[in-house]
């Protein structure tokens, strides 16, 4: 599955947000949604993704990642005081968790692009509400858009419930 970055447009005065790692599904909800309030096309593609993005940032972590480890198990084998050592050890863990969550991130993106129309589906779901998601792609097996540029023209003809999306226990 293709993954981009896109600015998303609010309203007709511009304002707008960055959402990343979308869809083409996505982007046919999100223009679904909010073509009628800025007056037309809502999405703008900033970065379509590589294929392989996440595999050289990857690389770099787990190097990283080995460096920071090593230099934990080194300062066992150091002369220094308790208070000195335990500073040094939390701060070393706290940048491992910290590389150990963009690897377990760029793995989930790896996974993303790999997902089938019924993963993605149940991924919007989740995110967007059931009746949403379920009358742009109705059926068991949904046909979603291969590319963002279909997902933008074909947007604005999918039609989203006009009463409450979702009611509490009904997500």
């Amino acid at each position: 599955m293709k993954l981009a970055h896109i600015r998303l447009k609010m309203d007709k005065i511009g304002s707008d947000v960055l959402v990343k790692n979308v869809t083409p599904a996505e982007v046919l909800l999100l223009v679904s949604d909010h073509h009628a309030n800025a007056g037309g096309n809502p999405v703008t593609i900033e970065s379509q993704l590589e294929d392989d993005e996440e595999e050289q940032p990857l690389k770099a972590l787990a190097s990283d990642i080995s460096r920071l480890e090593a230099l934990l198990e080194s300062l066992g084998q150091e002369d220094l005081a308790m208070d000195v050592r335990m500073r040094r050890e939390g701060f070393i863990t706290n940048q491992l968790n910290s590389l150990r969550e963009r690897v377990a991130r760029l793995k989930y993106l790896q996974a993303r692009r790999k997902f089938t129309n019924a993963q993605e589906v149940d991924r919007l779901r989740q995110k967007y509400g059931k009746q949403r998601v379920n009358k742009a792609f109705p059926g068991a097996l949904p046909q979603l858009p291969e590319t963002f540029e279909e997902a933008i023209k074909v947007g604005p003809e999918v039609e989203t419930p006009e009463s409450r999306l979702f009611t509490v226990g009904d997500q």
